[in-house]
């Protein structure tokens, strides 16, 4: 018996365009550099999302766990996970 199926996959993805593939390497790039941040619930600690360290801005979330809706201002939020860590062993280096 194979393990094989004819049938047909449930999403069928269209071709994606040149110009959103360029854009798209493009923003990979430009990201490789930068460190990432959780943004965590401010009712339960749930992290909600993880943003690059250049991220800037509002964001309306809902959380999954506690069912809590908040609007975030990026700047407020800004702890990063080992940052403490990273600017002890290297002091030498202005973040």
């Amino acid at each position: 018996m194979s393990i094989e199926s004819n049938r047909e996959p449930k999403y069928q993805r269209k071709p994606m365009p040149e110009k959103v593939e360029y854009f798209l390497i493009i923003s990979h790039e430009e990201c490789v550099d930068l460190m990432e941040r959780d943004v965590l619930c401010p009712y339960c600690g749930f992290r909600l999302h993880r943003v690059f360290s250049d991220a800037q801005g509002h964001l309306r979330v809902k959380c999954p766990k506690c069912k809590g809706t908040a609007i975030l201002s990026l700047a407020y939020f800004r702890t990063q996970k080992g940052y403490g860590a990273l600017k002890a062993r290297h002091p030498e280096i202005e973040y």
